[in-house]
């Protein structure tokens, strides 16, 4: 049945799904893997917890908005910036060697990364532990979410690969560059945790 999701604030981690008059608390980054391949929590069965009316209103939780619109917004902003500082992109050209930018780029991708799993591990909440349940469900996307998170994927992902593949074997170096690559390894590593359960999904309860 499709059921109603809520996020809780500043703790992407855990999803709340209310199920009938149930609420099931998910968490959608139980391990690094989902930061890489978030599409895994659909069609598994998963873990949940299954926690009170109290302990729901505890939570500082609100309903996703329109991921869409920011997503266009974002997008437009992007190439917007682009357009302006195209004729000054060149003059932040720097010549460095080729091995200490493979070191820093390699560096910056580990640093990154391992904030993410800091991040994730500070968000962790005891109600989810102790309200641990032995059942399990399977997450199913809407059409629309599925085809959002598929295009935030190849959209920030791609362009991620893309830029650090300019670095690594093209020497391309730039700060500019450099600095919009650091920012789409994050965008890519939030939308894949923001994006992969949305305002509403299938639920199947075994």
């Amino acid at each position: 049945m499709i059921c109603e999701s809520k996020n809780i604030n500043k703790n992407p981690r855990y999803k709340i799904i209310k199920y009938k008059n149930e609420f099931l608390m998910v968490d959608v980054t139980s391990s690094w893997i989902f930061f890489f391949i978030p599409m895994l929590n659909w069609g598994v069965p998963k873990k949940y917890a299954k926690i009170s009316q109290s302990e729901f209103e505890e939570l500082n939780t609100f309903t996703p908005k329109n991921s869409s619109s920011a997503g266009w917004i974002a997008g437009g902003g992007s190439v917007l910036l682009a357009v302006l500082t195209r004729k000054y992109i060149q003059l932040l050209n720097i010549q460095v060697n080729q091995i200490a930018v493979n070191i820093l780029c390699c560096l910056v991708l580990l640093g990154v990364f391992l904030s993410a799993l800091y991040i994730n591990s500070k968000s962790k909440l005891n109600v989810y532990d102790r309200n641990n349940c032995d059942e399990k469900i399977i997450l199913i996307p809407t059409f629309k979410n599925l085809c959002l998170m598929l295009l935030s994927y190849i959209i920030f992902g791609g362009l991620s690969i893309l830029a650090f593949y300019m670095f690594i074997t093209e020497g391309i170096q730039n700060i500019i560059l450099f600095i919009t690559w650091i920012m789409l390894v994050i965008m890519f590593l939030l939308s894949n945790v923001a994006l992969v359960v949305n305002k509403k999904v299938y639920v199947i309860k075994r």
